[in-house]
């Protein structure tokens, strides 16, 4: 038996919608900050959970993204185009509660993630760590920063998993 579940703000707006399915949540499973603007939006499957995710910060911006092996979060988001599905590749950028980018990936036109940045945002933002993929996904690059923003280490990582340190 299916059936629809929504929670409410005492103010009266929606904060989250589910449909469950003997129990367990289904489809397209939405959260709502209190200002009505989506916070999350999950595709569930049973038996198997969560299987793609995107969240939202109060002002709209994306903050996280998590593709499945096929677009499944419309109409919350496009991420046939943001996953790169849609067979150009894609850039997306995620942003922090006040509204600064923190994370940036990129993807092939077939879906696979090649390029990870992530940025310490406060005062003022540097980068963390940049990942590079090759074209079947696996990590070939990795560079790290410290934390007052100098660089770190810069490896080379090879296909059984072994690294080349380049800098220390």
């Amino acid at each position: 038996m299916d059936e629809r579940s929504r929670e409410f703000h005492p103010a009266g707006q929606v904060l989250r919608e589910a449909v469950y399915e003997d129990g367990h949540e289904v489809g397209l499973v939405r959260g709502f900050h209190a200002n009505g603007q989506l916070r999350r939006g999950a595709f569930h499957i049973h038996p198997g959970g969560e299987r793609a995710v995107v969240e939202f910060t109060e002002s709209g911006q994306l903050a996280a993204l998590r593709c499945a092996d096929r677009p499944l979060l419309a109409p919350v988001v496009d991420d046939a185009r943001l996953c790169g599905f849609d067979g150009v590749p894609s850039q997306v950028e995620l942003h922090d509660a006040r509204g600064g980018l923190r994370t940036e990936r990129r993807f092939s036109p077939d879906g696979v993630k090649r390029y990870e940045l992530v940025s310490l945002v406060g005062a003022r933002a540097f980068k963390q760590r940049e990942l590079e993929y090759s074209d079947r996904g696996t990590l070939v690059r990795e560079r790290a920063w410290n934390d007052d923003g100098t660089p770190g280490r810069d490896d080379e990582v090879f296909e059984d998993g072994s690294r080349k340190v380049f800098a220390k």
